[in-house]
């Protein structure tokens, strides 16, 4: 499994921010190649991300959930799984 760690920080209300993560309309307009987003549970969603490589398409099954460990900081746990890559038509 692959690990990636990063820090955010925004200048804008820590409430505007969690609204906004649990938007999955806004999600799906503001995420690079996001096919599809839904909630599927308190602080969770499910993406489809799809990136063309070339004559393929690269499609991700991504869950994420929305973790606060304190009312100033929250972190987004994100598991990802590969579906099979397309030939393009």
């Amino acid at each position: 499994m692959t690990e990636i760690a990063d820090e955010l920080r925004i200048a804008v209300p820590a409430e505007a921010v969690r609204a906004a993560l649990r938007d999955p309309a806004l999600l799906a307009r503001v995420i690079p190649d996001c096919e599809s987003v839904e909630a599927i549970g308190p602080d969770r969603l499910r993406f489809v991300l799809a990136t063309r490589a070339g004559f393929l398409t690269v499609r991700a099954d991504v869950d994420a959930r929305i973790v606060e460990p304190d009312e100033r900081s929250l972190r987004l746990e994100l598991d990802g799984r590969d579906r099979k890559s397309t030939r393009l038509n």
